[in-house]
């Protein structure tokens, strides 16, 4: 009882996360299922091109609001500047694509309601996070999963084209969150802040980029094996939905690391031997979800998701990777709460160049199991770079 007072406000935000991607899990289950493997296919490739792309256009301020603003004003100020930079940012690429042809034109709008908007990793919510508290954080990132899983699932069940069910998810809702903006953003503003921030990040030009370039190669990660597939494959191919089907149940389990390390990290910071106990934790746990997603997978392959029985191979390799990635998720926020950035992206870097390089060699011979095992061998080439640097590094703690 003493625990949950005194980490209430933690607890809240844990539980934000658990229901906004219980939510996401659930309309996952209804469109594969519903869905033909080719616009499921198509689906997860908008959507991971959404995902990325919202990510540059937010120009790093979700993370710079939370790490280097100092106070209150430098974190409305970065709010400001990032809300401005990104729309001038997204009509700019809007005129490019159009002048180009780019055929991706249409997915303008989602991306920058993910940037904005979106209840995971958007500007608003660093900014609700670090002004208004994580409680408040926690409701908004309820309200905005529980509005855009309904319009998914709305549009999804109501138009022809069921991939484009997220594109067009975030037309009504892009709407909604110029009207919430309004009550936060001083237009009058604008050119005074911009002013501010620029004296700022030329402070801290090196850990902002760095912070920026991380947050990047990080997405780049959960995208690269997508879009590689998708380019080599062919539109008309549904390798990309045999991939994708048990790239997202093994990913359930990250929900374990991403919700305890949000509770942890604060101990993180003040002892060694809690970081220790926290990292321990999540290694068991995530074993036991691990076997617990085995369990399902096999359930689901051989009830109502027959089409896809052809994966349980790829779903093992995903699964161990996963394990993986999850018992280094402590290690990397442990060595980013003692300022070790630069090592962490120099790692990144070499990792995603060598998963981008050997994925697109080994893919004609090995298919979807290749690309598995090179994502594989990225994860745990991380891993031990992250692993022997903390164990270097008794001076951090």
């Amino acid at each position: 009882m003493k625990f949950i007072k005194k980490n209430i406000n933690y607890l809240y935000y844990s539980f934000s996360i658990l229901f906004g991607k219980g939510l996401e899990y659930l309309w996952f289950f209804i469109i594969s299922y519903y869905a033909t493997k080719q616009q499921y296919g198509d689906f997860e490739l908008y959507k991971k091109i959404i995902e990325f792309a919202s990510v540059i256009v937010s120009l790093g301020f979700p993370g710079l609001i939370i790490t280097l603003s100092k106070n209150l004003k430098e974190k409305n100020d970065f709010f400001l500047a990032g809300i401005f930079s990104s729309i001038i940012l997204s009509v700019f690429l809007a005129l490019l694509f159009w002048l180009i042809g780019f055929n991706y034109l249409f997915l303008i709008i989602p991306i920058l309601f993910f940037a904005l908007f979106h209840y995971s990793n958007s500007i608003y919510q660093s900014y609700n996070l670090v002004v208004k508290g994580s409680r408040y954080a926690s409701m908004y990132k309820n309200i905005v999963s529980i509005l855009f899983s309904i319009s998914v699932l709305g549009f999804f069940f109501f138009i022809e084209d069921k991939e484009m069910s997220i594109v067009y998810s975030s037309y009504p809702l892009l709407i909604l969150g110029f009207i919430y903006l309004i009550k936060d953003f001083d237009f009058g503003q604008v050119s005074s802040v911009f002013k501010r921030v620029k004296e700022t990040l030329e402070e801290q030009y090196y850990n902002g980029t760095v912070i920026f370039i991380t947050t990047i190669v990080n997405t780049s990660f959960l995208a690269t094996d997508v879009f590689i597939i998708s380019y080599f494959a062919g539109s008309e191919d549904t390798r990309l939905a045999d991939y994708s089907f048990p790239l997202m149940i093994a990913s359930a389990m990250f929900i374990i690391p991403r919700t305890l390390t949000s509770v942890d990290v604060e101990d993180y910071k003040k002892s060694h031997s809690k970081f220790k106990k926290s990292a321990k934790k999540i290694l068991w746990l995530s074993l036991l979800a691990g076997l617990g997603l085995i369990l399902l997978y096999l359930i689901l392959i051989n009830t109502a998701f027959t089409e896809y029985s052809n994966t349980l191979v790829i779903f093992f390799i995903i699964l161990l990777a996963k394990f993986i990635q999850c018992v280094t998720g402590p290690y990397g926020v442990f060595l980013g709460t003692k300022g070790i950035f630069a090592y962490q992206l120099k790692v990144l870097l070499g990792s995603l160049a060598f998963n981008v390089l050997f994925s697109i060699l080994v893919f004609e011979r090995f298919d979807l199991v290749g690309i598995a095992v090179v994502s594989l061998i990225g994860i745990l080439i991380r891993f031990i770079f992250y692993y022997i640097k903390y164990r270097n590094g008794r001076d951090l703690y």
